[in-house]
């Protein structure tokens, strides 16, 4: 086995799961400050933003189950 691949891997699937929150989070964060600017021209803006980042969380989530399953196809050992 490729000791670096699978280090390099498990990194970018580690990688890719903190952005993954990290977006979740500012999503969060971007709803809740529109939600307390409500009626305000900024608000839908705010929410604007937020729904890009689910976006965004959406398509990185469909990259680490790609990553996750070229991993176990190389990695796992079957039984």
């Amino acid at each position: 086995m490729n000791e670096g691949l699978r280090k390099a891997m498990l990194g970018r699937m580690k990688a890719l799961s903190v952005k993954i929150a990290a977006l979740n989070t500012t999503a969060d964060e971007l709803v809740r400050s529109a939600i307390l600017l409500d009626g305000e021209p900024i608000a839908q803006t705010l929410l604007g933003r937020a729904q890009r980042r689910r976006v965004q969380v959406l398509v990185m989530q469909g990259r680490l189950a790609a990553l996750r399953e070229r991993y176990d196809t190389r990695f796992r050992p079957m039984p």
